[in-house]
């Protein structure tokens, strides 16, 4: 019996693993990765300015906007692969993020404000000590926003939750008033790229007129 528990916490801790290394992968090509080939994307403006690469939304830029769209998607997936992989002894995924985010600004921004953090937080050019303590205070922030995407309380995750019968599952949820259309989430990556072709990658022209203004500030 002890022995079964033991395997189950190590494949638990080998999948978080799994999701850690495919994210940490993807917060390492935000500055690596070139833009469009066709269209180089455009310098600093004549004040010095650049446009944070994130939110997708104040992206002017085609090839930089379409990155910044798989970069935050890839960025969601790993969220539900940890966060939202908690299920309640209920069944039900508090911190999963449903297909669709990406057509509400606000889901967005708010999504894409902490993958920033979580950048911030796990990829460095300094000394690898350097600004460490941002790794606690996104995990800290992570279910607030998550929160405020997805609508639901906070969920308790600790060992006191599990004991009464949290656990973690990838499955899609299912659970009678999780709202999750199953359908739709395992039309996830299809509906993703229906909303871009049919936004031109996913533009937002009236924000990314105004960080435009931004750049032009004195």
């Amino acid at each position: 019996m002890l022995s079964e528990e033991y395997d189950a916490l190590d494949e638990r801790v080998s999948e978080i693993e799994r999701s850690l290394s495919t994210a940490m992968e993807a917060l390492t090509d935000l500055m690596s990765a070139p833009a469009d080939e066709e269209e180089p994307e455009p310098g600093p403006s004549a004040n010095g300015m650049l446009v944070r690469g994130f939110d997708p939304q104040a992206i002017a830029h085609p090839g930089a906007r379409r990155q910044a769209w798989e970069r935050l998607y890839a960025f969601v997936e790993q969220l539900n692969a940890t966060w939202g992989a908690l299920r309640s002894m209920n069944g039900m995924a508090d911190y999963y993020v449903r297909a669709r985010w990406w057509e509400n600004p606000l889901m967005v921004s708010h999504l894409a404000a902490l993958e920033a953090a979580y950048a911030e937080a796990y990829v460095s050019e300094d000394l690898p000590t350097v600004g460490t303590s941002f790794m606690l205070r996104v995990l800290e922030d992570t279910p607030r926003v998550l929160g405020l995407v997805t609508g639901n309380p906070p969920a308790p995750w600790g060992q006191s939750a599990t004991d009464k019968g949290a656990h973690w599952s990838r499955d899609v949820p299912s659970a009678l008033g999780s709202g999750i259309d199953v359908e739709d989430e395992m039309r996830r990556r299809e509906l993703f790229e229906a909303f871009l072709q049919a936004t031109n990658g996913g533009e937002n022209p009236v924000t990314a007129a105004f960080i435009a203004s931004l750049l032009d500030a004195p």
